[in-house]
Protein backbone atom coordinates (compact mmCIF):
# COMPACT_ATOMS: atom_id res chain seq x y z
CA UNK A 1 0.00 0.00 0.00
CA UNK A 2 1.45 3.34 -0.71
CA UNK A 3 1.97 5.52 2.65
CA UNK A 4 2.34 8.67 0.60
CA UNK A 5 -1.18 9.25 -0.33
CA UNK A 6 -2.63 8.44 2.68
CA UNK A 7 -1.00 12.30 3.68
CA UNK A 8 -3.72 15.32 3.78
CA UNK A 9 -1.45 16.92 1.02
CA UNK A 10 -1.07 14.02 -0.91
CA UNK A 11 -4.73 12.88 -0.99
CA UNK A 12 -5.82 17.33 -2.02
CA UNK A 13 -3.26 16.64 -5.03
CA UNK A 14 -4.64 13.51 -6.21
CA UNK A 15 -7.94 14.64 -6.01
CA UNK A 16 -7.09 17.66 -7.52
CA UNK A 17 -5.67 15.67 -10.29
CA UNK A 18 -8.65 13.14 -10.31
CA UNK A 19 -11.00 16.49 -11.23
CA UNK A 20 -8.86 18.07 -13.68
CA UNK A 21 -11.75 18.58 -16.80
CA UNK A 22 -11.11 18.15 -20.78
CA UNK A 23 -10.92 21.41 -22.70
CA UNK A 24 -13.70 21.98 -24.78
CA UNK A 25 -13.58 21.56 -27.86
CA UNK A 26 -14.70 25.15 -28.80
CA UNK A 27 -11.71 26.33 -27.25
CA UNK A 28 -8.75 24.94 -30.06
CA UNK A 29 -10.70 27.21 -32.31
CA UNK A 30 -9.86 30.30 -30.34
CA UNK A 31 -6.34 30.53 -29.46
CA UNK A 32 -3.22 30.81 -31.98
CA UNK A 33 -1.48 27.18 -31.98
CA UNK A 34 1.72 28.96 -30.85
CA UNK A 35 0.96 30.85 -28.00
CA UNK A 36 0.98 30.12 -24.14
CA UNK A 37 -2.49 29.37 -23.63
CA UNK A 38 -2.92 26.82 -25.95
CA UNK A 39 -0.16 25.04 -24.56
CA UNK A 40 -1.81 25.29 -21.41
CA UNK A 41 -4.54 23.50 -22.87
CA UNK A 42 -2.79 21.09 -24.47
CA UNK A 43 -0.96 20.37 -21.19
CA UNK A 44 -4.43 19.99 -19.50
CA UNK A 45 -5.35 17.39 -22.30
CA UNK A 46 -2.56 15.40 -21.47
CA UNK A 47 -3.45 15.20 -17.80
CA UNK A 48 -6.98 14.46 -18.50
CA UNK A 49 -6.39 11.62 -21.06
CA UNK A 50 -3.70 9.89 -18.36
CA UNK A 51 -6.36 10.67 -15.50
CA UNK A 52 -8.85 8.28 -18.42
CA UNK A 53 -6.43 5.88 -18.71
CA UNK A 54 -5.36 5.40 -14.58
CA UNK A 55 -9.49 4.85 -14.14
CA UNK A 56 -10.01 2.92 -16.50
CA UNK A 57 -6.98 0.74 -15.25
CA UNK A 58 -8.54 0.99 -11.75
CA UNK A 59 -12.23 0.06 -13.14
CA UNK A 60 -11.05 -3.10 -13.88
CA UNK A 61 -9.44 -3.72 -10.41
CA UNK A 62 -11.71 -2.65 -7.89
CA UNK A 63 -15.53 -3.07 -7.86
CA UNK A 64 -16.49 0.28 -6.06
CA UNK A 65 -14.78 2.07 -8.67
CA UNK A 66 -17.36 1.09 -11.36
CA UNK A 67 -19.78 3.88 -12.01
CA UNK A 68 -16.08 6.14 -12.41
CA UNK A 69 -16.34 6.00 -15.99
CA UNK A 70 -18.60 9.47 -15.57
CA UNK A 71 -16.85 12.66 -14.36
CA UNK A 72 -19.31 12.65 -11.88
CA UNK A 73 -18.29 9.21 -10.63
CA UNK A 74 -14.76 9.93 -10.46
CA UNK A 75 -15.67 13.15 -8.36
CA UNK A 76 -17.71 11.20 -6.03
CA UNK A 77 -14.35 9.21 -5.89
CA UNK A 78 -11.97 11.97 -5.07
CA UNK A 79 -14.41 13.67 -2.41
CA UNK A 80 -14.57 10.21 -0.54
CA UNK A 81 -11.00 9.34 -0.80
CA UNK A 82 -10.47 13.42 0.72
CA UNK A 83 -13.15 12.83 3.80
CA UNK A 84 -11.53 9.61 4.43
CA UNK A 85 -8.00 11.11 4.45
CA UNK A 86 -9.24 14.08 6.39
CA UNK A 87 -10.96 12.04 8.62
CA UNK A 88 -7.82 9.71 9.55
CA UNK A 89 -5.81 13.22 9.65
CA UNK A 90 -8.16 14.04 12.46
CA UNK A 91 -7.86 11.44 14.49
CA UNK A 92 -3.95 11.03 14.89
CA UNK A 93 -4.02 14.73 15.62
CA UNK A 94 -6.49 13.63 18.61
CA UNK A 95 -3.68 11.12 19.97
Amino acid sequence: MNIRLLKINAAKRFCRWLNTNRVATYLWDMFNPVGKIYLGLERRQRTAETRDKFVEERRKKRPYWKWAFERQGQSIIANRILEFVTLRHEKKKKK
